[in-house]
């Protein structure tokens, strides 16, 4: 099993398989938000829309075969979906196996 990480702010794009780990850094005070896919494609569910500090981090596993979940981030405050988000608009993508939403 393979371990990723990705950090808010920020909009990278990561492959992963079933059974791996991701842990989400958040370096500001924001919100970690999806844009397509599902928070119950990892366990525990992505963090989303749960406001959270500098230096908080979420850890959990993939645990769908194939699956896309484009993500993104608000301010603390915001609502997700409520704007463009720190990243300019820019998401990142986590891709599950092939990829495809089940």
């Amino acid at each position: 099993m393979a371990s990723y990480s990705i950090t808010i702010p920020g909009h990278i794009n990561i492959n992963m398989q079933e059974g791996d780990s991701l842990t989400i850094t958040f370096h500001g005070n924001d919100q970690f938000c999806i844009n397509s896919g599902n928070a119950s494609d990892f366990s525990p569910l992505l963090p989303v829309g749960v406001q959270q500090s500098n230096g908080n981090t979420w850890t959990g596993r993939a645990v769908v075969t194939n699956a896309t979940v484009q993500y993104s981030h608000v301010p603390n405050g915001s609502q997700c979906g409520s704007g463009p988000g720190i990243t300019g608009g820019v998401p990142g993508t986590i891709k599950i196996g092939s990829g495809t939403d089940c």
